[in-house]
């Protein structure tokens, strides 16, 4: 599917939010750090969270956001991103990186509720398979599951904890921080 027509949000003043999986803090924070760097415009737009966060609070904030808003969700954190999208239905671009979460997920209506989503899938690993055991099978990783629904569909071979090689090929695939 194409990706034509993903904008930059420092373009247009929108937010840029970060949700990372159960042990991906410290790699999102580096990646944000490195990020501002390069887009120092990008400051005051730019948050982290957790998937341990409650959605709640990330839903406030995109809701808050001035402009369109860009979700960033890593493993569990991507099903968290997902939630926040479809509850606030004001997600511009949703981005899920080696996604992990509930496998009763309305990907057709995840879709529908924003204007892009890009999906990065990762082979399946251990940490896919600890939480479809510890969650007796409801929820592990989203295999193919968004490829019909996803405006782009990244089938990769990184590594599931690998967020910047992860960020990197989505960036290659379009898209625009």
């Amino acid at each position: 599917m194409s990706h034509t027509g993903l904008r930059s949000p420092e373009c247009r003043g929108g937010a840029v939010i970060f949700v990372g999986g159960f042990n991906a803090g410290q790699a999102v924070r580096t990646y944000i750090h490195h990020l501002l760097k390069l887009r120092p415009g990008l400051r005051e737009r730019v948050q982290q969270f957790s998937c341990r966060d409650n959605p709640d609070h990330i839903v406030k904030q995109v809701v808050s956001a001035d402009g369109p808003v860009t979700l960033v969700g890593n493993s569990l954190g991507a099903a968290t991103a997902a939630e926040v999208a479809m509850r606030s239905r004001l997600v511009h671009t949703l981005v899920t990186l080696a996604p992990v979460g509930p496998l009763q997920i309305d990907f057709r209506g995840l879709a529908a509720s924003v204007s892009a989503w890009i999906n990065l899938k990762t082979p399946v690993g251990i940490a896919d398979v600890a939480a479809l055991s510890l969650s007796q099978g409801n929820i592990g990783p989203w295999g193919y599951g968004p490829e019909p629904h996803a405006t782009r569909f990244i089938d990769s071979q990184i590594g599931h904890a690998e967020f910047w090689p992860q960020m990197d090929a989505v960036v290659t695939a379009g898209l625009h921080l």
